[in-house]
């Protein structure tokens, strides 16, 4: 069977419906086979989309499943739940859930729904954690309690940093969860030391030792470098970064970053206003309102980036 689609479109050319036709062999003609609804909001994300079947016996349409989408203030997708068709009882009923967040907390939740408890069941969750710096402190999987209706640590690993005075990391002591000790046990432990410059001169690598109980050297790397002739500057105000025009109203342009690994905004009370992991030089703060900023700039195998920026 050949297939054949027709959409309606509102004013802003989203598509309101698609109509898919189908060609039967038999009667040598094309019919009518099931059709999509969709809803936006204001900034054009689907906030639902509603498939229904054709019956061509009874000449009407019958509910086949439908997709309810949430979003954040950024227009990412935070939630989408699916339902389907109960033709029993001639309602929607719930059949599987997805939940998403983004910044500083990272997850991916999955639920599925049970009848029987009338209730989302987890079935999977994955939840990463990082700090003002960008650096991972937690990264963990969890398994659903069907008990007391919560979710455990199933596996994971999760970081105690220590930075200096000017951001850059010099201690991370690292802890892997004991699935059967129900703990956080001793993984590793890293520590870094730089020159005046900023620039990594010795990495240290331990193991925990149990006879001990402490920790054991494994490993030293050393890091030599060949100086140029271009004075070094505040890592905080570095010349060569350029940030403009500031104040502004929409569009930050970010110049003299090679690679640009992600962008976080703080009030100046210290709570997170935008995080954006990003590639290019160009970021969007237009969803903020009139103020003062911290803009914190993360580059590879490089201290943070703190300035000062004016939204208005």
């Amino acid at each position: 069977m050949s297939r054949k689609s027709e959409y309606s479109r509102d004013s802003s050319c989203n598509i309101n419906t698609e109509t898919i036709y189908i060609h039967d062999n038999y009667s040598n003609s094309r019919r009518l086979d099931r059709k999509i609804d969709f809803t936006y909001d204001l900034p054009g994300n689907i906030i639902s989309k509603v498939c229904f079947e054709y019956d061509s016996f009874l000449g009407k349409w019958n509910g086949a499943y439908m997709y309810n989408f949430s979003y954040d203030s950024n227009g990412r997708e935070i939630e989408s739940i699916q339902y389907d068709w109960d033709s029993d009882y001639g309602i929607w009923k719930p059949l599987w859930k997805k939940q998403m967040n983004y910044g500083q907390t990272v997850f991916l939740a999955s639920y599925s729904w049970s009848n029987d408890l009338n209730d989302w069941i987890g079935d999977l969750k994955r939840e990463t954690l990082y700090n003002m710096y960008g650096d991972c402190y937690l990264d963990a999987y969890y398994e659903w309690d069907s008990i007391y209706f919560e979710w455990l640590v199933k596996s994971g690993i999760k970081w105690d940093r220590n930075y200096d005075i000017n951001g850059y990391e010099i201690e991370a002591l690292g802890y892997n969860w004991n699935q059967e000790e129900l703990a956080w046990e001793q993984g590793g432990k890293f520590e870094w030391f730089y020159d005046v410059d900023g620039d990594l001169t010795l990495y240290m690598d331990y193991a925990w030792a149990e006879d001990k109980e402490d920790w054991a050297l494994f490993s030293k790397t050393f890091y030599n470098y060949r100086k140029g002739f271009v004075m070094g500057t505040s890592d905080n105000y570095p010349d060569k970064i350029t940030i403009y025009p500031n104040p502004t109203g929409s569009l930050l342009r970010i110049d003299g970053i090679d690679t640009l690994l992600k962008i976080d905004v703080y009030s100046t009370t210290g709570n997170i206003m935008l995080y954006e992991r990003v590639s290019n030089t160009l970021f969007d703060i237009s969803k903020l309102q009139n103020g003062v900023y911290i803009i914190i700039l993360h580059r590879a195998g490089k201290a943070p980036l703190k300035k000062k920026i004016i939204k208005q």
